[in-house]
């Protein structure tokens, strides 16, 4: 799907180079925050659609994630921020989102997913236990590790 492969792309190219511009700040995501509701959501649905082998809608909540990020950054315009302790928290949610959205596209994209997760620090099991993966799905306030956008997400 263009248009998923493009929000996403976009939204990662910006989001990390931005992030990049924190170095040396520890980047929090907030316990609460209204992205917390549509990520819980968006599992919600994504799971009773994978449960249903519905594709389709699956993917459908991990463009829900991608347009409020995509959103979030326009609106917020973090590269207008001068002090990288005002942009880690402006990012943070923001980068929690994409943590969701790289899990959300394992299943269909896994070398994409992987690339997404490991810039944000998520390490991946060699195997999934269905526990394992359900505790990855939650909102998960703390810090978040950004590593340098080196490489592309779709060749």
């Amino acid at each position: 799907n263009a248009e998923l492969k493009n929000g996403v792309g976009n939204l990662f190219a910006r989001v990390l180079k931005l992030a990049e511009k924190t170095e040396g700040f520890i980047i929090n995501i907030p316990e609460k925050h209204e992205a917390a509701d549509l990520t819980r959501q968006s599992w919600a649905n994504y799971r009773d659609a994978l449960a249903n082998f519905n594709l389709a809608v699956a993917l459908e909540q991990t463009q829900r994630l991608i347009a409020w990020a995509n959103r979030s950054v326009d609106t917020e315009k973090p590269w207008t921020l001068n002090r990288p302790d005002e942009l880690a928290k402006v990012l943070a949610p923001i980068l929690e989102i994409i943590r969701h959205i790289g899990l959300q596209l394992l299943p269909f994209t896994p070398r994409t997913a992987a690339t997404i997760l490991k810039h944000l620090g998520v390490k991946l099991p060699a195997s999934w236990l269905p526990s394992q993966f359900t505790a990855l799905e939650q909102w998960t306030p703390g810090v978040i590790l950004v590593a340098p956008a080196s490489e592309h997400l779709f060749s």
